[in-house]
């Protein structure tokens, strides 16, 4: 492709101008920087103009077709004629005459996005108005190639046209000895020896010159057929990287192009400057977040702290009523109460204990976290002032005309919600205990040996007292009364003995169960103190999820801007190696040609 190197750093300042100008929109750019870059991109679109010249049936269509690798200089598009020609880019082919000896002729062949090609009518037949709208091109052409035959190089006419070339605009001149096929190598170097010294008679200087073959170039493009063959015999390869060059060390163009870059630069330096102030405001957003939810944390922490006695009261409670239990169970090793169970079961009886232990841990439990509640409420009522005044303020967030305080019908499903979760975890816990699977057995057993103990000392002491009192009776032969009496002593010790270890047997016993519901008890409060306290904490986190709810919008809207905000300074780190890598290639493209 014909200036290859110069379009790649121009369609990539061309994407580095139009990102610029979608970060400028962005960023809120003055509408002046948008302008300047909207005008660079379009002054930098301006194709390349190149007058092509020189007799007629010297091959200048051939050679065009060739150059641009597209059959656009065809007969019907182009006939033979006195006018001058102007191929620009168009959807579809139409000729829209400009004057009597102008023509602009619209071809739907890419290249002319790039390029304008002007295609003189043939030096030998210019007429004198023809000659002068020939020469308004040269000033603003880009290159000026004379195309000679290399079968007779010597048209006077071409000859005579190129002296009436301005001497600044010969640096653009670029002699084509088209049709080189026709001509044996030696003939072709004596040719182009002689046009080098003729240029230097007659103008001072040497034109570089390319022999070439428009056909076998054409042929390469169009046929595909052995195509670096023809290709290099065309000698073509020589001249497109000469023009190529030229377009890139272009003094107007390279320059523009540079001139283009430094602005773009300067404008990078600006919006920088724009989203790094973006940045500080995104800071701060972030710090009056921060604090206000800091604050918000603060204020839920101060009134938990306020349910500490109401918690610890709670648990208290429990306590009193677990010890309560443990005190009626060893209230049954009393010998009156043992026998009394003996003989009134239902009076000891464990059944229902579970449901005694909540509702006398309820019974002055309810209505302290009932006193709580309204502590809660006004707590809230008070902070919604502070924390909304807060929002509204610093956020800028618009509030409703009730503030943050919640209505009279969220106090009451809260009152609600409160009391029945307070019941179902002294259930919870009260049941998980398990107390009568657990003393059913052993408080049974162990009232049994209680009673038994009881009543073996008593029978047996009465017994024996029994005996000692009636000795002098029972007195005989066999045993005196003295011996009857020692029998009543001994009966009586027995029933002492027996008793005494029943006894120990029947607190043993005791002592085990009401050590395991001791164990249990301790950990169940435990338990209690620990669920009670996420209770809390989840009540509260639902009193002031709606204070949260106030900032998830703000929190929202700054994650998203921080999320363009990167971005932004994304997009101009990656704007910024963009052009240092344009820099760099437009260095390149200035530096001096070595023809």
């Amino acid at each position: 492709m014909i200036g290859k190197d110069y379009f790649d750093v121009r369609s990539r300042l061309m994407a580095v101008l139009e990102d610029l100008g979608s970060l400028a929109k962005e960023v809120g750019a003055e509408t002046r920087q948008m302008s300047v870059m909207d005008n660079l991109s379009h002054s930098l679109r301006d194709p390349f103009v190149f007058v092509v010249t020189g007799e007629v049936n010297v091959g200048k269509s051939t050679f065009l077709n060739a150059l641009f690798g597209e059959e656009f200089c065809r007969t019907g598009v182009m006939p033979t004629t006195d006018k001058i020609h102007f191929f620009k880019h168009g959807t579809k082919l139409k000729r829209v005459p400009i004057s009597d000896t102008l023509e602009e002729v619209h071809v739907p062949a890419d290249f002319l996005k790039d390029f304008h090609v002007v295609d003189t009518p043939g030096t030998n037949s210019i007429e004198s108005e023809h000659q002068e709208i020939t020469e308004r091109f040269m000033p603003s052409a880009d290159m000026v190639i004379f195309v000679f035959s290399a079968m007779n190089p010597w048209g006077a006419s071409a000859w005579q046209f190129l002296e009436k070339v301005h001497r600044t605009w010969m640096r653009n001149v670029v002699f084509v000895l088209q049709q080189c096929d026709l001509r044996a190598p030696e003939e072709l170097e004596a040719i182009q020896s002689y046009m080098k010294q003729l240029c230097k008679q007659r103008f001072g200087r040497e034109f570089v010159l390319f022999p070439v073959s428009g056909k076998k170039a054409f042929l390469a493009r169009s046929s595909g057929l052995d195509r670096e063959r023809l290709l290099a015999e065309s000698g073509f390869t020589a001249l497109e990287e000469h023009i190529s060059k030229s377009i890139g060390s272009a003094g107007s163009r390279v320059g523009k192009l540079g001139m283009a870059m430094k602005i773009a630069q300067d404008i990078l330096v600006s919006l920088k400057k724009l989203v790094g102030g973006r940045d500080e405001e995104q800071e701060e957003r972030k710090r009056i977040l921060k604090g206000l939810e800091h604050s918000l944390s603060s204020v839920q922490a101060r009134t938990q702290a306020k349910f500490g006695p109401t918690l610890e009261g709670t648990v208290s409670d429990f306590s009193q009523a677990s010890a309560g239990l443990v005190n009626r169970l060893r209230e049954g090793h009393v010998p009156g109460n043992a026998l009394a169970y003996f003989f009134s079961k239902k009076t000891w009886s464990t059944d229902g204990m579970e449901q005694k232990l909540i509702e006398e841990a309820l019974s002055t439990g309810t209505k302290r976290w009932e006193h709580a509640a309204l502590i809660l409420e006004d707590d809230v009522e008070h902070s919604s002032m502070q924390f909304g005044t807060a929002v509204r303020d610093r956020l800028k967030v618009e509030l409703p005309e009730t503030g943050l305080k919640p209505e009279p019908a969220f106090w009451d499903a809260h009152k609600r919600r409160f009391k029945e979760r307070l019941e179902e975890l002294h259930r919870e816990i009260a049941r998980g205990l398990k107390l009568e699977s657990l003393l059913q057995p052993g408080w049974q057993e162990s009232s049994r040996l209680a009673f038994f103990a009881v009543l073996a000392a008593v029978l047996l002491v009465m017994g024996g007292g029994a005996l000692g009192g009636l000795a002098p009776r029972l007195a005989n032969e066999s045993l005196d009364a003295d011996g009857w009496k020692m029998v009543g002593a001994a009966l009586a010790l027995v029933g002492a003995v027996v008793g005494w270890v029943l006894w120990k047997k029947s607190g043993a016993k005791l002592l085990k169960l009401t050590t395991a519901v001791d164990e249990k008890l301790a950990l169940a409060k435990k338990e209690l103190r620990e669920k009670l306290e996420v209770h809390l904490g989840d009540e509260l986190r639902v009193v002031y999820a709606h204070f949260d709810g106030v900032l998830q919008p703000a929190r929202s809207k700054l994650n998203e801007q921080e999320s363009r905000h990167n971005g932004l300074q994304q997009q101009v780190k990656d704007m910024s190696a963009k052009l240092e890598k344009l820099n760099k290639d437009h260095k390149a493209l200035s530096a001096p040609r070595k023809d």
